[in-house]
């Protein structure tokens, strides 16, 4: 990565989507994980519908993200939306509107430079992967500039509980699941506890 390039963990940014704050990327809290399948705290921990908020002073930020599995899509799972990531920002008008996305080619990824930011703008908001954990994401500005937290959604959660659909199966960005989509609509955060079939051992 470039010596010229400041990152930064996105932990330090705004991370909502997720119920409980001691969570990391999951779904679910690491006290959960010898309370229920391992098949479930499995899907657990793919960030469907968490996302990361933030302003920047930067015209151009960079992003660095690695996932644990190295199968990056399925047949019916486009890679963007398994292991990539979701850009959107807020128009003048208060929506969200999609800016472009991170295509994973690997599992350590460094996407091309989001550009086009602009000094001041409200909000940016960046979707996670829907069925792949991260063990890395940080984002990275020229030295000078800055990246600081901005909740993109503030109020009561709503929180969706369902099976494969709720989560974006098949969804072919992070941000368009529908549970995502209807946070942005709704301008209020969404926690997804969409967890598809889980096996149990009988």
């Amino acid at each position: 990565m470039s010596e010229h390039i400041v990152w930064q963990d996105a932990h330090t940014l705004a991370v909502g989507g997720r119920g409980w704050p001691d969570a990391t990327w999951n779904r679910l809290p690491a006290r959960a994980q010898a309370l229920v399948p391992p098949d479930l705290w499995e899907k657990s921990t793919q960030p469907a519908g968490v996302w990361v908020g933030f302003h920047t002073t930067a015209p151009t930020v960079h992003v660095h993200w690695r996932v644990t599995n190295p199968e990056l899509g399925r047949h019916n799972a486009p890679a963007i939306g398994q292991s990539g990531l979701d850009v959107y920002a807020r128009d003048a008008a208060g929506r969200w509107r999609g800016l472009t996305v991170g295509l994973p080619t690997a599992r350590d990824n460094l996407g091309p430079p989001i550009a086009g930011m602009q000094p001041g703008h409200p909000e940016y908001l960046v979707y996670l992967p829907i069925r792949n954990a991260l063990e890395v994401l940080e984002f990275g500005v020229a030295p000078g500039e800055q990246l600081m937290p901005a909740p993109a959604f503030t109020g009561l959660p709503l929180v969706y509980y369902g099976t494969s659909i709720v989560p974006g199966q098949g969804a072919s960005r992070p941000g368009m699941g529908h549970a995502s989509i209807l946070g942005r609509r709704l301008d209020r955060p969404v926690i997804n506890l969409g967890f598809g079939v889980v096996k149990r051992v009988l």
